[in-house]
């Protein structure tokens, strides 16, 4: 199978930096429920958007892969790796995408949860962005449905990192939380504060002139969780 990478910025060690980018943010969009351990689970990816093409990982965490019911994206559009899959697809002019199938994954749950804390789009592996009238765009997977009954914090995707990466995070409910990086002494080298929706959140972030372990945290109004990152030189 193909291990896709439309743009040839694939690098085999997933340490990519990152590009400047103005274009608004792009989205796949899958349905999220809550599954059991051992019930099959199937996520569909479809968009609204208009693109020319896209490329990404897709890490499944907790989740086997059962089946591929191919759409828009075919076999020769995806790699099949342990955890994760690299998907690349492209066409001669910009589309609109809504109302097509791309893909639809069939996964057996190896434990009970949402179906977004197990799968992330991200550039672990493959830079995740979509192609529009020759701009590049940020991708994204945006879940519709059901939304986390607890605040969780993610581990960053990639880590280690060098230049961007991507922390993911679940709100219990809609309000306001902070994101704070900080080094070993405590200093804060990044503070982001926002009001975000319930359910599942992430942000991009770039941490130019800093290496080795840092700590990221995120806080709410109820909640405090930390975990540790490593960005390199």
């Amino acid at each position: 199978m193909k291990i896709g990478d439309v743009n040839g910025s694939a690098q085999a060690n997933g340490l990519m930096p990152a590009e400047a980018r103005n274009a608004e943010k792009l989205f796949l969009d899958a349905d999220n429920k809550s599954v059991k351990a051992g019930e099959l689970v199937e996520l569909s990816l479809t968009s609204n958007d208009l693109i020319a093409g896209f490329q990404f990982a897709l890490n499944y965490g907790s989740l086997e892969l059962s089946d591929i019911n191919f759409g828009l994206i075919k076999e020769e559009n995806i790699g099949i790796h342990q955890g994760y899959l690299t998907v690349s697809w492209n066409d001669v002019a910009s589309k609109s995408l809504e109302g097509i199938s791309l893909i639809s994954f069939e996964f057996v749950a190896q434990e009970d949860g949402l179906i977004s804390d197990f799968v992330s789009l991200n550039s672990s592996k493959t830079k995740a962005e979509a192609y529009n009238n020759g701009q590049i765009h940020e991708l994204g997977l945006s879940f519709e449905g059901e939304v986390a009954s607890t605040t969780q914090l993610f581990q960053n995707e990639p880590n280690p990192f060098k230049g961007q990466t991507e922390i993911r995070f679940d709100l219990a409910e809609a309000g306001k939380a902070t994101l704070t990086v900080s080094d070993v002494a405590g200093n804060q080298i990044l503070v982001i504060e926002r009001d975000y929706p319930q359910g599942a959140n992430s942000e991009f972030i770039q941490l130019n002139g800093h290496k080795g372990v840092l700590y990221y945290s995120l806080k709410t109004d109820k909640t405090l969780l930390s975990k540790k990152m490593i960005i390199l030189e």
